[in-house]
C-alpha cells in the first residue's frame, strides 16, 4: 500500500476524534515507538531497559496526551504505550503558544493542532549547543521541533526537552513539518 492510498481509505487518519490519539484498530502497529512483539511482556520490559535498543518516536502530542501507561508495575513512570509499543524519547512539533523563564528552567507550551503540551527545559551553566542563546531568542508563535523525555508528574504529562530546532517558513521549511505529520498518520494507521 502506499501512503496516499492509505489516506485515500481512512477517514480515520483526518478525523478529529482518531487523529493520530486514538488506536485505529487492534493490530500491533508499525512506527511510533519501540518495534517488538505485543504478546511478550517480560521480553518487552526487558528490551525497553536496554538503553542500546530505545529509539527516539516520532508522535503528535495527542497521541502523547492520550496515551495510557504499561499495566505492569515494575515500568519507569516516564514510560507510555503508543500504537502497543512502550515509548519514552520522543520527537514533537508544534507552535510555541506560552513561555515561562524561571531560574532554575524555562517551561514552553507547545501546541501541533491535535492538543498542547508543558515543554521543559532544564537551565545549565554548559549551554550545550547553545540552547539557553536560543531559548533566549525563542517568540511565542513560533513553530519548532522538539526533541525530549516524556515525563509523568502529579499525573500531568511534560516533556523534559533535550533540544529545539526553529522551522523558519522563509527558508521552505515548513515541508519538513508537514512530512513530520504525514510520516506520524502513517505510522499511526499502517
Amino acid at each position: 500500500k502506499t501512503l496516499l492510498s492509505i489516506m485515500a481509505n481512512s477517514n480515520a487518519a483526518f478525523n478529529g476524534n482518531n487523529i493520530l490519539g486514538d488506536k485505529v484498530n487492534n493490530q500491533s502497529q508499525l512506527g511510533g515507538g519501540y518495534p517488538f512483539n505485543d504478546h511478550n511482556d517480560d521480553k518487552k520490559l526487558s528490551d525497553y531497559y536496554d538503553t542500546s535498543k530505545r529509539t527516539l518516536s516520532h508522535c503528535t502530542i495527542k497521541q502523547i496526551m492520550n496515551a495510557p501507561q504499561p499495566s505492569t508495575d515494575n515500568v519507569d513512570t516516564t514510560v507510555l504505550m503508543i500504537d502497543g509499543k512502550l515509548v519514552n524519547q520522543v520527537m514533537i512539533f508544534g507552535t510555541v503558544i506560552s513561555i515561562d523563564q524561571q531560574t532554575t528552567y524555562t517551561l514552553l507550551t507547545v501546541n501541533d493542532k491535535t492538543a498542547s503540551i508543558k515543554v521543559k527545559f532544564w537551565a545549565s551553566n554548559e549551554n550545550e549547543g547553545g540552547i539557553n542563546d536560543k531559548l533566549n531568542q525563542l517568540k511565542t508563535n513560533t513553530v519548532i521541533k522538539v526533541v525530549g523525555r516524556i515525563n509523568l508528574f502529579h499525573n500531568q504529562r511534560s516533556i523534559n526537552a533535550f533540544n529545539f530546532f526553529v522551522i523558519d517558513p522563509e527558508k521552505n521549511q515548513m515541508a519538513e513539518y508537514m512530512h513530520f505529520m504525514i510520516e506520524a498518520i502513517y505510522a499511526h494507521i499502517a
